[in-house]
């Protein structure tokens, strides 16, 4: 067997491959040691090594680093396998970079052949990483001062750290002593820089000022300072003129004039002298003015004046550069006293005040800066000094001066004032006006019962006389000429008219005829050349009766949530023949059958003669109540309680619900039911109302539990020392005051009568004037005739009596 075999011969060249594109980056890198917080970006840094070689190659290539000789291991990553060249990369990554960091790093690129020699190649980049230090200290420091400015320009040798800026501390001398920074802070733009110029801008610097400063470079670690240095801002113009241009002299023929310089600040440059110039109001022109320009004296005399005579002067500050702005003195030469007094000086009294008028000196000698006016109350050695400041436009002057009494003796004097000192007085004299005398001080004592003050009343002898004694009012507001003591009753009033006597501290005045059980209304008035004066009143029963029969009535109650409005037609003084109270007690209708324990319930409460309504307060709204009222006579032998007038009041009417068929005709019958209640409610509500508004003066109690009086009685009329009452009984105006001077003490003498111990101010016994009731000195005045139908209340029909007394 033969074959036939073709042979052919291949010849094959093998090459090493070739590591291309082969790169490392960066080749240094400067950078800074972590360790301040804003070190960024200059603490991490990144390294990174790229190369290729054809994909067909099967040995590896591999790329390392290393750091001083040491291997580095870093991030690797293929990119390009399935095309004809593949790359090769490997980063190092530092975040937080340290010293030790620094170094050489070298970046090799290797393939590995068998039986072969291997294929490298490297590239190295240098790092340095700076560790943190204080700044370098600027250098080249230069300042280019102006006027209120300066540019202070300096180097910076090398960034030590990041980040890093600069700014210029600095004080002024005198002016601005106060350290300041630049608002301006530079900072540089790169570590690497080196020799690099800054200039900084001050504004709002003070002319011609020396200034200290330094240039402070500051990194997180601290601050680094120059050594310090100076300059001087340029003098200008000063900016403001003397102050306080004022005349210290007030001679007839010089002038000596002081002021202020501006202040260091606004001189804006040395002092030089001042520039003055005066001249007088008819425009004449002051010589020997010229020394001031050369001098820096605040103080300087003028002698080419003329005497009491209007000057204006420009005065203004020099300095090396030039003038400033000037600044007016107005003043005016020797003054003196005025010659005459102010003219025509007189006076117009009232009744409290004074008008007083003048007119200016005919010679004032000066200007009239003010008058001087002088008042003395003569009656009361008081001594009154008021300054008017003139007005060179006001040719009468006048001054109201008040706090006069009627009838009140007054002298005035009046001076006019120059800046020298006051001239002589004018003078003038007179009396205010009389006007009605106050109230006599009538000697009364309290009527009290359950204590309440109902009334005053005055000293009873017996049951037929009654002592009336009083002082002089403590203002008499003219001539006293005598008093009148009017006693009046329901039908008559006796008028008694007693002569005043000069240096007589009281008076009495001994009035009988009279009878038991009948009120006497008293009142004393001061009679003066204008009129009567206020009156003193009181109220006296010589006796009361021993029994009561009268009651209260027309008594009506409403309820009102938890109060109760109870008001009544009253009993008048004439009808209850004595002082009394109210007395009235409410028992509640709670079920109980025992009468103790209803009578422990009760609550009882007393109100004054001439109360015609009370709200009971604090009631229980879901209990009936029973009311009565009664009348407390204050008898001779104690309280005696009449005929009480009951009255009751129901509870309000309770909702039933009811859910039977037979509920719909229950509401039609409750329904019309609770209309007519609700209607008659407000019946007696409007009805109650108008009754309250018709009695003009009634009197009105909220009573409560808190308030409840006592009912005990009292032995007599309870009359008690005006001093020892309290004040809270009249609280509710129960009764009313007298007078304004009703409790001033009289000093006089007090003479005790043997029938009763009430004290009697004035003369002895045989010298108190003695008046019968029957024997008028005039005729009788009828009075209204007391009647409870009349809608009056006896107060009001009281303040009529003594209207027609009048």
């Amino acid at each position: 067997m033969t074959s036939d075999t073709n042979y052919m011969s291949v010849n094959l060249t093998v090459t090493d491959p070739m590591i291309g594109s082969f790169s490392a980056s960066p080749d240094s890198f400067l950078g800074l040691e972590t360790s301040c917080p804003d070190s960024d970006p200059y603490d991490n840094f990144t390294l990174t090594c790229t190369a290729t070689k054809p994909t067909i190659v099967k040995p590896n290539l591999v790329i390392a680093w290393t750091h001083n000789g040491t291997i580095e291991t870093g991030t690797v990553t293929t990119t390009g396998e399935d095309t004809i060249t593949t790359t090769i990369t490997n980063t190092l990554s530092f975040n937080a970079s340290r010293p030790s960091d620094s170094g050489t790093y070298r970046c090799t690129a290797s393939i590995t052949i068998p039986d072969s020699t291997g294929i490298t190649t490297s590239e190295e980049s240098t790092v340095t990483i700076r560790p943190p230090a204080l700044p370098v200290p600027a250098i080249n420091v230069t300042a280019t001062p102006g006027t209120i400015t300066a540019a202070i320009s300096f180097i910076i040798p090398n960034i030590a750290y990041t980040p890093e800026t600069y700014s210029v501390k600095y004080t002024g001398a005198i002016l601005q002593t106060t350290e300041a920074t630049s608002i301006i802070r530079m900072s540089p733009d790169d570590i690497t820089a080196i020799n690099q110029e800054f200039t900084i801008m001050l504004n709002g610097l003070e002319e011609d000022n020396t200034y200290t400063y330094t240039i402070d470079s500051t990194n997180c670690l601290g601050t680094t300072s120059t050594v310090e240095m100076s300059f001087r801002t340029l003098p200008t113009l000063p900016v403001a003129p003397p102050m306080d241009c004022t005349n210290i002299t007030f001679l007839p023929s010089n002038v000596t004039l002081i002021w202020t310089g501006p202040t260091l600040i606004d001189q804006n440059g040395a002092p030089v002298g001042y520039n003055l110039t005066c001249m007088n109001a008819n425009g004449v022109s002051v010589n020997g003015l010229s020394p001031t320009r050369s001098s820096t004296d605040t103080m300087f005399t003028i002698t080419d004046v003329m005497p009491f005579t209007s000057y204006t002067c420009e005065l203004s500050f020099i300095n090396v550069v030039g003038e400033g702005p000037p600044t007016q003195c107005i003043f005016e030469t020797a003054q003196n006293v005025s010659y005459d007094s102010p003219q025509n000086f007189t006076s117009i009294p009232d009744l409290n005040s004074v008008l007083f008028s003048w007119m200016e000196p005919t010679s004032t000698n000066g200007i009239i800066i003010n008058y001087n006016l002088t008042v003395t109350k003569v009656n009361e050695a008081k001594l009154m000094t008021f300054i008017i400041e003139a007005n060179p436009n006001q040719k009468i002057i006048s001054k109201l001066v008040v706090g006069f009494s009627p009838y009140q003796n007054y002298t005035a004097s009046v001076s006019a004032s120059t800046i020298i000192g006051a001239g002589p007085v004018a003078t003038t004299a007179g009396r205010t006006l009389p006007d009605i005398p106050s109230s006599p001080h009538l000697v009364v004592s309290p009527v009290v019962i359950n204590s309440l003050t109902v009334a005053y009343t005055v000293p009873v002898l017996n049951e037929t006389t009654i002592n009336i004694t009083w002082s002089p009012p403590s203002h008499p507001n003219g001539e006293i000429t005598g008093f009148i003591i009017r006693i009046a009753t329901d039908a008559i009033t006796s008028p008694n008219n007693v002569p005043f006597v000069t240096g007589r501290a009281s008076y009495s005045l001994i009035f009988g005829g009279l009878r038991a059980r009948i009120p006497y209304y008293v009142s004393v008035v001061a009679v003066n050349e204008v009129g009567e004066g206020n009156s003193a009143t009181a109220i006296v029963f010589t006796k009361s009766d021993s029994s009561i029969t009268v009651s209260p009535s027309n008594v009506q109650a409403m309820r009102i949530g938890d109060t109760i409005v109870l008001s009544w037609d009253p009993v008048t003084l004439e009808e209850a023949k004595g002082f009394f109270v109210y007395s009235i007690r409410l028992t509640p209708d709670d079920g109980s059958t025992s009468s103790t324990l209803r009578q422990t319930n009760t609550r009882t409460i007393s109100v004054a003669y001439d109360t015609t309504s009370v709200n009971i307060t604090d009631t229980e709204p879901q209990l009936a109540y029973t009311v009565s009222i009664s009348v407390l006579l204050l008898s001779d032998v104690g309280l005696i309680e009449g005929p009480a007038t009951h009255t009751s009041i129901t509870m309000p009417p309770t909702i039933i619900n009811n859910t039977d068929d037979d509920s719909l005709p229950l509401v039609a019958v409750i329904a019309p039911t609770a209309l007519i209640m609700i209607f008659f409610v407000l019946l007696v509500l409007v009805c109650i109302v108008i009754v309250v508004l018709y009695r003009k003066k009634s009197k009105k109690f909220d009573i409560s539990k808190d308030n409840e009086l006592s009912v005990a009685p009292n032995v007599g009329y309870g009359l008690v020392a005006i001093a020892n009452t309290s004040a809270t009984q009249n609280n509710e105006d129960i009764y009313e005051k007298i007078d304004e001077y009703l409790y001033e003490p009289i000093d006089d003498k007090i003479v005790q009568q043997k029938e009763e111990d009430t004290p009697i101010v004035g003369d002895s016994v045989d010298n108190i004037a003695i008046a019968n009731c029957p024997a008028y000195a005039t005729s009788p005045i009828a009075a209204p005739i007391f009647s409870p139908n009349q809608g009056e209340t006896n107060e009001e029909q009281d303040v009529d009596a003594y209207e027609d007394m009048s």
